[in-house]
């Protein structure tokens, strides 16, 4: 998206922790002059996400959304 000119991203997560991996993105992202938001933030809790969008209100209007989350269950199967 960044590279098709979004300048301005919201990135939500139930965890306010950031691996190795997704601070070097939001340190790539930055450095290409990327505002990026990272409120931790439930989406399926309407106050949590309510609170993450009012603390992204200085921002530009949401012009776009993408969700993506999801619950993994892996089961193995012992015999």
């Amino acid at each position: 998206m960044v590279n098709n000119g979004a300048r301005n991203l919201i990135l939500l997560s139930r965890s306010k922790e950031h691996g190795e991996s997704a601070t070097g993105l939001l340190q790539e992202l930055r450095a290409k002059g990327v505002c990026v938001a990272t409120p931790a933030c439930d989406v399926g809790d309407k106050s949590s996400l309510k609170s993450a969008l009012e603390k992204c209100s200085s921002m530009p209007p949401i012009k776009g959304c993408i969700q993506g989350a999801m619950v993994l269950q892996v089961q193995i199967l012992l015999q």
